[in-house]
């Protein structure tokens, strides 16, 4: 009896050291007065699609044989967008050899998605998106969302301020709703004389996000409760 009590209190211990271990909450911090509470999983992981328009009409090839100090090189890696915001910014200016953003051109857009977790509402008033655009005053562009990657909700157009967030709430959706998609795309209306034309993206973060189920650690859980307990009887 004796070995059998103990061999259930062993399974329930490792499948309860497993759960905790799975269902760890990220990491929550302030960047730039904006609270993102679960910390870098917030912030974009990948790039679904990228068009990015050259200054005054030129190609890729074109704008690259400009004398711009490489300016076109500098800002033109959409990869530039993921993660946590990095590059510069109204508190923070850098040189352009240190820039880490992605411009979009006149008409440019870029399209991400968070894959560990999903942009949501929030059931109040306060910001739920944030577009971290580089420089100071964002400059003008369009924002559109999606569940799924095909239709899309727009979430209208900022620029003019350095205000670069989004409620969700004010366009009638919840924290039941969950978005992966963002799409961000220049106004056309930006100033494009160099390789950074247009809106300039840094990082696209959700405030209010939730994480995504992770339905194989949940079955590798059950699992190993399941081997551990099926262990036990084994050797009674």
């Amino acid at each position: 009896m004796f070995n059998f009590s103990k061999g259930y209190l062993i399974a329930a211990v490792s499948s309860f050291g497993l759960a905790i271990a799975i269902s760890q909450p990220a990491s929550a911090f302030n960047l730039r007065g904006i609270e993102f509470p679960l910390g870098e999983a917030s912030f974009a992981d990948e790039v679904v699609e990228h068009n990015k328009v050259y200054a005054n009409g030129l190609t890729k090839e074109e704008a690259y044989a400009q004398n711009w100090n490489a300016s076109a090189q500098a800002f033109d890696d959409p990869t530039s967008v993921l993660g946590v915001a990095n590059s510069s910014w109204k508190g923070n200016k850098l040189a352009i050899s240190q820039r880490d953003d992605y411009s979009l051109g006149r008409g440019g857009s870029i399209t991400v998605k968070f894959t560990d977790n999903f942009l949501v509402g929030s059931d109040d008033d306060k910001d739920d998106l944030w577009i971290f655009e580089a420089g100071g005053l964002v400059e003008g562009m369009m924002v559109d969302i999606s569940k799924d990657g095909e239709t899309w909700f727009s979430l209208g157009e900022i620029g003019g301020t350095q205000h670069a967030g989004f409620d969700l709430d004010a366009f009638g959706f919840t924290s039941d709703d969950t978005f992966s998609y963002v799409k961000v795309t220049d106004n056309g209306q930006n100033g494009y004389r160099q390789g950074w034309a247009g809106a300039d993206i840094d990082a696209i973060g959700a405030i209010s996000s939730k994480d995504v189920p992770e339905p194989a650690s949940l079955f590798g859980l059950l699992t190993m409760g399941g081997l551990i307990t099926s262990s036990v009887f084994k050797r009674r």
